[in-house]
């Protein structure tokens, strides 16, 4: 059975992409890169996530989001506060630099899990 609650994290994202801005929310699922830890890291699988709430903090492209791994399979204790990580646009293309703040467990609908094909 598929988790019906996950962490969620609440983070502060900047823009360090060098083409066109994309806001990471309806158009793309953007992965999730942290270099310092194996199962985050983009060699042997990536993680996208679901952002579920974003608010601009200041005019050069920073932003307040909380948001949740897509997948139930994804390594949700992995999303602590202090993180920094990368998130990608395409295979290892960065385009925000964050840090999460603060974390929290949140119900999330079953068939809501992105990329899961299996049932709940």
């Amino acid at each position: 059975m598929k988790p019906r609650t996950s962490n969620t994290a609440h983070a502060t994202i900047r823009w360090v992409g060098t083409k066109e801005f994309r806001p990471p929310w309806l158009r793309y699922n953007p992965a999730i890169l942290v270099d310092s830890i194996p199962d985050l890291d983009m060699t042997s699988v990536s993680w996208d996530i679901v952002v579920r709430e974003i608010k601009a903090c200041s005019t050069d492209r920073t932003f307040d989001v909380t948001f949740q791994f897509a997948s139930s399979h994804a390594p949700h204790d992995l999303l602590a506060a202090g993180l920094d990580f990368g998130l990608c646009e395409g295979p290892g293309v960065c385009v925000w630099r964050g840090m999460v703040n603060d974390t929290f467990v949140a119900t999330r609908n079953p068939v809501d899990w992105y990329g899961d094909n299996r049932s709940a």
